[in-house]
């Protein structure tokens, strides 16, 4: 059984003139400048792939400084050639991209008795979404053992497990990044620009080696169950395996079977910040990635996303922060967002949104403009807690009651600053990018806090005075929102006060 991830169709593309396909990855980057974008039910298996080409790109083209990506921008498209030659080098020794080779099985380990034997599992223990083990939220009842998969789909799916696996019992470790981060990256016009806006060359990441050849289709080496690892290079931490994978492929074609377990272990040594994930700071003074949490829509880590210039509260993603560098356009960048919501090693739910944000916003010289949305957020951040806090505490002793009104309230009141952020907020700072005087600014967070306002009073309106009628229901409605209306007062207060 042979099947080739550069020949043979591995992932569905949409191309620009709509029509649907399944490609390999040789055509993949061919047509890029062809292809709108990859498809997958599976935002994780989309962001997978994206993040495997553009490894390949990243390794092929070997680009020294951001002038170079914006040359490769301006060509327009890959040069077949060179990934032709590109391919005939990884391959001078023998087949690098055949999912089923025995010597070096794509982004696998060849089969070893010894290593192998006792870790066979049935091909469920590969997809985040099927019932295995700790893993059994999603409604598919089948026994494990009944799953097959094509090639193409354990191909993805062993990407996902790379990436978003958890730590587990036995000493089984997680993937580079830890517990699985959100993942960050900007998409442009096609999947040629989608690749090269999120490539990163060697001047723009000088933290760590940029680990040129250290690719599993080039390195050749086979990863070690239960190896620790103190250093890893750019390259090496975009395909990390944490896991020792060996596909097993029937006379049918289908994949059933698998082996499976520990695999390399990377310890960190704090010089590792993943160019996808924005990096928040803790109380404790230091870095931690932004993770999805159930409940908590992406977009309300915006702050984290945009310019912060002396990182004082985080660290934007590089392939985000670059972005405008590279185009050179002052418009919009479209921002791609994904996280996958994990506890004790089993998978909750993934998560995923999609954000217009304006260029300006990552760029140091409109710091000031970026604080004032980052002061926003964290506005409505204090105030949609306290309204929460506000109906669970005053509204009744009914606590299950209150618990699920203050989450309709809350999540309400989000809806609509949601609209308010996106809809006027951001255009407001669009308008200011000319006058960043002291008084725009107290314009711009009066006209917002104008805005809080009149949502708390329509999230009280709308939900809260709706849950009762009796007098002891409206004193007690009275008493919540003038708890809420405190939290915001001082809210407001003290972000006027910052700006005098």
């Amino acid at each position: 059984m042979k099947y080739s991830v550069m020949e043979d169709p591995v992932v569905a593309v949409r191309y620009l003139d709509g029509e649907v396909r399944e490609i390999g990855l040789r055509q993949a980057l061919a047509e890029a400048h062809r292809i709108h974008s990859i498809l997958s039910d599976s935002p994780l298996e989309r962001f997978c792939v994206l993040r495997l080409l553009i490894a390949m790109a990243m390794d092929m083209h070997h680009l020294t400084a951001l002038k170079d990506r914006r040359t490769l921008l301006k060509a327009g498209s890959f040069s077949e050639k060179t990934i032709d030659d590109y391919i005939s080098m990884c391959e001078k020794d023998g087949p690098r991209f055949d999912l089923f080779d025995e010597q070096h099985p794509f982004m696998q380990s060849a089969y070893q008795e010894e290593v192998d034997d006792k870790a066979e599992k049935p091909v469920a223990a590969l997809d985040v979404t099927l019932p295995s083990g700790n893993n059994h939220v999603f409604l598919d009842h089948r026994m494990a053992s009944l799953h097959s998969m094509s090639p193409a789909e354990a191909f993805r799916a062993l990407l996902v497990t790379q990436l978003f696996c958890t730590a587990g019992a036995q000493g089984y470790p997680s993937g580079v990044n830890n517990t699985s981060p959100v993942y960050d990256w900007v998409s442009g016009k096609n999947l040629f620009e989608t690749i090269v806006l999120n490539m990163i060359s060697e001047k723009e990441y000088t933290a760590i080696d940029y680990g040129y050849g250290d690719v599993p289709w080039r390195d050749g080496k086979a990863v070690n169950p239960k190896e620790e690892v103190v250093t890893v290079s750019l390259l090496e931490a975009f395909t990390w395996q944490p896991r020792r994978i060996h596909l097993v492929c029937g006379d049918d074609r289908r994949i059933r079977l698998i082996h499976l377990q520990q695999g390399k272990n990377f310890k960190g040594n704090g010089a590792w910040r993943d160019p996808f994930v924005a990096y928040r700071r803790t109380q404790k003074g230091e870095f931690a990635s932004v993770k999805p949490q159930s409940g908590r829509a992406l977009w309300r880590d915006i702050g984290a996303l945009i310019s912060d210039k002396n990182s004082l509260h985080c660290i934007p993603p590089l392939v985000v922060s670059q972005a405008g560098k590279v185009t050179g356009e002052d418009g919009l960048l479209q921002i791609h967002q994904v996280g996958l919501v994990t506890s004790n090693a089993a998978y909750i739910e993934w998560m995923e949104d999609e954000l217009s944000v304006p260029a300006f916003l990552f760029d140091e010289e409109y710091d000031i403009l970026a604080m004032l949305l980052r002061g926003d957020v964290m506005a409505v951040e204090t105030v949609q807690s306290g309204i929460a806090r506000a109906v669970q505490e005053h509204l009744s002793s009914d606590t299950k009651h209150t618990g699920s009104l203050a989450e309709e309230a809350r999540m309400h009141f989000l809806s609509h600053m949601h609209d308010v952020i996106f809809g006027s907020c951001i255009p407001d700072l669009f308008a200011m990018q000319n006058d960043m005087t002291q008084e725009a600014q107290k314009s711009h967070i009066s006209k917002f806090d104008d805005q809080l306002k009149k949502t708390l009073l329509l999230t009280f309106r709308e939900i809260v005075e709706n849950s009762g009628s009796t007098a002891k229901e409206l004193a007690l409605q009275s008493k919540a929102k003038g708890y809420a209306m405190a939290v915001m007062n001082k809210t407001i207060k003290e972000r006027e006060e910052a700006h005098e």
